[in-house]
């Protein structure tokens, strides 16, 4: 195998593979068999986990940033693979919103500010601002896609 790489929002995987006889290069996609995850919303109400909302929450916190969609389908497809992987069949929908927050935070500034003010229960002025300073330390860095943990999920 030359390659591997999640697809289609953590649902498939891609392989590079190449023939040991006669070196003919071809691809494979494995499609998961995913069990079904519940998200829980905290006021009661449970739905079914969609990779489409957190698509659609990081591509409005990225909207006119000039972000390449390629990154963000990754960090779809690396949020689903990381649910799958955990086995929980309900996850908290305030564990999704950090992981996507601690996402956007190392790829754009302005992203992570629109993510956070628009998903997180900001009850002060100076909580926006100590989010808004977090940011800046970051901004200047180079952008490293962080990796999903599963010990714990507030270093990132």
């Amino acid at each position: 195998m030359i390659d591997s790489r999640p697809v289609r929002a953590g649902q498939s995987i891609r392989r590079r593979r190449i023939c040991p006889n006669c070196n003919f290069r071809f691809t494979t996609y494995e499609i998961l068999e995913a069990h079904q995850i519940r998200v829980d919303k905290g006021n009661g109400r449970f739905e079914m986990f969609n990779p489409e909302k957190i698509q659609n929450s990081i591509l409005k916190a990225c909207s006119k940033l000039g972000i390449d969609p390629n990154i963000i389908e990754e960090i779809v497809s690396e949020i689903c693979l990381y649910f799958q992987e955990q086995g929980e069949k309900t996850v908290e929908v305030s564990e999704i919103c950090q992981i996507i927050a601690s996402k956007l935070k190392y790829l754009n500034s302005i992203a992570y500010i629109r993510y956070v003010s628009e998903n997180f229960n900001l009850a002060k002025y100076d909580e926006l601002i100590e989010i808004v300073k977090e940011a800046g330390e970051v901004a200047n860095l180079p952008y490293k896609h962080p990796e999903l943990s599963f010990e714990n999920q507030s270093k990132n």
